[in-house]
């Protein structure tokens, strides 16, 4: 396929943040981490030039890649397009409606797999969280960073509203780092693959998910003011009916506290009249 693209003259696009893996021990270790059956459905985000996708189809039941490069799904349909148990879909993985794609399976939960580009990093994230109703289990390689941040505990500096936001939806599982040498262009940065599990049960209690995603990202907007600061942006005056019915101290930070502490506030704030 290398020698395709090279006839074809297709490229990594820079926009795109393309950083095709090339290392091929690497990529069935990822496939692998995913746990792929003969009853599976697969959701591949970003087919690049097929590494991971030549090991889905061999395995799964039903393999959805999805390839923003038109270029790259040209290429792929050619090397690929025979295959019985692949659909490629020429689409932005952030406009797609995973839950739709599930649907089109009887609503079973999809494996999901990818190399994500670094720039799309967080975004991406966020949809796996709109959709975890549709997931049976995530394996993503990015940036080693991200991996960092998501397994971060309180207190850590780099432990964020990402950090506990994820943390409500997901187990995280940092299983391994690739360096460099296995992309072509190489990145500048260490890669680190992922696994996300989602909750069938959230790991705490809260009275509104979306609220407390909401108290989070409050809290974390002025990460070096204490969290009375955020308290009163979203209830105006209620910062000390909120201490005394919380138990929390809100001249702490945002990174100090922990999921439950986050679920403990939101309630509270629920219960003083937040909507």
């Amino acid at each position: 396929m290398v020698d395709a693209m090279r006839r074809r003259k297709i490229r990594a696009k820079k926009s795109l943040g393309q950083n095709f893996l090339v290392n091929e021990s690497v990529a069935d270790r990822i496939v692998e981490s995913v746990g792929i059956s003969d009853d599976s459905i697969a959701l591949e985000i970003g087919a690049g030039k097929g590494i991971l996708t030549r090991r889905l189809v061999e395995l799964a039941h039903q393999v959805v890649a999805v390839e923003i490069d038109s270029g790259l799904v040209e290429l792929l349909q050619r090397e690929l397009g025979s295959e019985s148990n692949l659909t490629l879909l020429h689409e932005d993985i952030l406009g797609l409606d995973l839950s739709y794609v599930s649907s089109q399976y009887d609503g079973r939960r999809m494996r999901v797999i990818g190399n994500i580009p670094y720039n799309i990093t967080g975004p991406v994230i966020e949809r796996l969280l709109q959709f975890r109703d549709s997931i049976e289990t995530v394996v993503m390689m990015t940036q080693e960073e991200v991996g960092l941040r998501l397994s971060a505990e309180p207190g850590n500096k780099i432990y964020g509203a990402l950090t506990a936001i994820v943390g409500y939806a997901y187990k995280v599982e940092r299983l391994f780092r690739v360096s460099p040498a296995n992309f072509r262009p190489q990145p500048s940065i260490q890669s680190t693959v992922l696994r996300l599990v989602p909750y069938r049960e959230p790991p705490v209690e809260v009275c509104d998910d979306a609220l407390l995603v909401r108290v989070i990202k409050a809290s974390f907007q002025h990460r070096r003011k204490m969290l009375h600061h955020a308290v009163n942006r979203m209830l105006p005056g209620s910062a000390q009916r909120v201490m005394q019915g919380s138990g929390l101290d809100l001249s702490r930070r945002a990174e100090t506290l922990s999921l439950a502490e986050f679920a403990t506030l939101t309630d509270t704030l629920r219960n003083s009249g937040l909507q």
